[in-house]
């Protein structure tokens, strides 16, 4: 679910006109891929990226395929 401690913000999630990227660790215990999942399917065309067996840190834990990512998404943005 996604949520945070006084609000929720599922509803409004669609009205999000930004180029999204989403970057989440397979094993991300904070902000897990259920709730990228759901901010993925929430946004209009944003993108998810899942790094396996990363967690919360990823561009420490997985430094080029995240520097990668990011690359990849800006230039399409651009």
């Amino acid at each position: 679910m996604l949520r945070t401690y006084e609000w929720d913000v599922r509803d409004i999630l669609h009205t999000i006109t930004t180029p999204t990227l989403i970057l989440v660790g397979e094993y991300d215990v904070n902000c897990g891929p259920g709730w990228s999942n759901e901010l993925a399917d929430k946004i209009p065309g944003s993108q998810l990226v899942v790094f396996e067996r990363g967690g919360h840190m990823e561009h420490v834990e997985h430094t080029g395929p995240f520097t990668q990512a990011v690359n990849e998404f800006v230039a399409q943005i651009m």
